[in-house]
């Protein structure tokens, strides 16, 4: 019975394969930093990674991914992709990083979940970051001011240097908090698995990491 399944699983990888298929494009942005003080994210479906990067500039690269499943779709899916990018705009103290769309990926069916963001952003050391997602990952690696993060779905990955960090919260609704707080780790789980807070007197920076369904792991690094 078991060699039986095993048969089947196999040979049904050839259709997994070919019914979901993807076309790509790389991007790459930046802008000068200016007055901004905080960076906004908002790329509702993404794999989104925030690092430091140059004291004047904010920098965003990746790709750009849709999915189809027919053969005959290739062409579309590519140029929408093609047509599909990143778009930095400083305003004030603000530096906001959108979703953009040229003349071949406009209307819903083109801008659905379909299309997936793979983004990486740098910036200067110490900027607060807002991050508004709706499903996928966000990791944030580096040394910032204030963090918010708040998402439907998915995993959030935190690490920062624990010397700047004032007060730290993360929640999940249903998932994993755990937090390595370099001398213990915290691990709660489960359905309303509650929220981990951290106080330091002596840091800056104020985090507060949300999810309803989805895990957070969370590194303070000496």
């Amino acid at each position: 019975m078991k060699n039986l399944v095993l048969a089947l699983a196999v040979s049904l990888i050839p259709a997994l394969a070919s019914a979901q298929q993807e076309a790509k494009h790389q991007f790459r942005t930046s802008v000068p930093v200016g007055n901004a003080l905080r960076l906004v994210v908002d790329v509702p479906q993404s794999s989104l990674l925030v690092q430091n990067g140059p004291a004047e500039r904010i920098e965003a690269y990746g790709t750009v991914i849709r999915e189809y499943k027919k053969d005959r779709d290739s062409a579309r899916a590519q140029e929408i992709a093609d047509a599909s990018s990143v778009h930095i705009e400083v305003r004030g103290t603000r530096a906001y990083v959108t979703r953009a769309f040229g003349a071949g990926a406009e209307g819903r069916k083109a801008q659905n979940s379909k299309t997936y963001f793979q983004v990486v952003v740098r910036i200067p050391k110490g900027m607060h970051v807002e991050v508004i997602q709706n499903t996928g990952a966000v990791s944030l690696d580096g040394s910032f001011g204030n963090v918010q993060v708040d998402m439907r779905a998915g995993e959030i990955e935190l690490k920062v240097p624990k010397a700047t960090v004032r007060e730290l919260v993360a929640k999940a609704t249903v998932g994993d908090v755990t937090t390595n707080l370099g001398d213990r780790v915290i691990h709660k789980q489960g359905v309303l698995a509650g929220k981990t807070q951290y106080l330091n007197q002596a840091g800056h920076s104020f985090i507060n990491l949300s999810v309803l369904a989805g895990d957070i792991d969370i590194q303070l690094s000496p």
